[in-house]
């Protein structure tokens, strides 16, 4: 009887293992999904941000050549501002690109792990 138990107990973890190495493939295709997106969107922003920086400097300089020393203050203020910004976007940029990279790697693990699994029936 204590033997039944034992190898039950075992059949039952082997079972619970099983599934759970599919779960780790799909979260791990989602996360990648789901990082790609956030770089995407990150890059689209620092684009735009690029771009900003650039109109800011451009209305610095029309400003200062005016005498519009107020206006050109202003435009500086904006101009950090938008730099602050395009270092965020770029450290998340940095971010979601290591984790496509560890979610590949897990990913690549997990298949292996579940290709090994087929192979090994114990």
């Amino acid at each position: 009887m204590k033997k039944l138990s034992v190898l039950w107990i075992a059949l039952l973890g082997c079972a619970v293992l099983l599934p759970v190495s599919g779960q780790d493939i799909k979260r791990d295709k989602r996360d990648i999904r789901h990082d790609r997106r956030d770089l995407h969107r990150d890059r689209k922003d620092i684009r735009r941000d690029k771009a900003d920086i650039r109109n800011d400097k451009k209305e610095i300089r029309q400003d200062l050549k005016e005498g519009k020393t107020a206006a050109a203050a202003k435009e500086t203020t904006d101009l950090q501002r938008d730099q602050r910004d395009l270092q965020n976007d770029q450290r998340d940029a940095r971010k979601d690109a290591r984790d496509i990279r560890q979610d590949r790697k897990d990913l690549k693990e997990d298949r292996k792990d579940q290709k090994e699994d087929r192979k090994d029936p114990n």
